[in-house]
């Protein structure tokens, strides 16, 4: 009596333990470390960096020596705070390093008259004084783009140090003449990871950190190579 209940309890072990052994076989296998899978799928975590073509288009405004050794790219919005904050940061850059770097312009029009605003740079990109113009408008930015109560037509009578024609920038603004590119650089910005403005590339790869610091830093790596 006793070996056949010794015989049954063996036998319910056996199944028990056949059957572990086929879930464990069978059950989803989990990556040892997911946080390297998820990283791995963002897209700041791009490893090779991005081409000049990729983050230059020919309609974008660039400054600087052609042959420069590094290419800063900013992803900028006219009505952006930050932006004019940050403005006298890349001159002192573009200063300081001379003809190792250029600049090139891309538009992340966010706000209300951004994109309005950013035609109103072309147009006097058209007539030689876009570097001028953008800093100018930055300089006066607390007067037509307050957020609550934006009043861009104040724009001209602030550009008019810079003897631009206004009219047919003005004209070519209000029809939307560089709407298109202007777009084209916000498509652009978010195939490249861009989520705010400014937004920084020192030859193909994105500066996290915002400051004078950190882009030097980045702007030295790279001539250093």
């Amino acid at each position: 009596m006793k070996n056949k209940a010794f015989l049954g309890a063996l036998g319910i072990f056996a199944v028990f333990a056949v059957g572990f052994l086929f879930l464990k076989q069978n059950a989803p296998s989990t990556p040892a470390n997911n946080t390297s899978t998820s990283v791995a799928a963002a897209p700041q975590a791009r490893m090779v960096p991005y081409t000049e073509q990729e983050l230059i288009k020919p309609h974008s405004p660039v400054k600087g020596a052609f042959s420069a050794k590094v290419t800063m790219v900013e992803f900028l919005d006219p009505e952006c705070e930050a932006c004019a904050a940050t403005y006298p940061m890349v001159k002192k850059i573009l200063a300081e390093f001379g003809a190792d770097l250029k600049i090139a312009v891309r538009y992340m029009p966010y706000h209300q008259n951004s994109k309005y605003v950013a035609n109103i740079l072309e147009g006097a990109r058209a007539q030689g004084k876009y570097w001028e113009t953008l800093e100018l408008l930055f300089a006066t930015q607390n007067q037509w783009a307050n957020h609550h109560a934006p009043k861009p037509e104040l724009i001209p009578e602030l550009l008019k140090p810079l003897k631009l024609k206004m009219e047919p920038i003005l004209a070519d603004a209000q029809a939307g003449k560089f709407d298109a590119q202007i777009m084209q650089d916000m498509d652009d910005g978010k195939a490249v990871g861009v989520r705010g403005t400014p937004t920084f590339f020192v030859n193909g790869v994105m500066v996290e950190e915002l400051s004078y610091e950190a882009l030097r830093s980045a702007i030295q790596s790279h001539l250093q190579k």
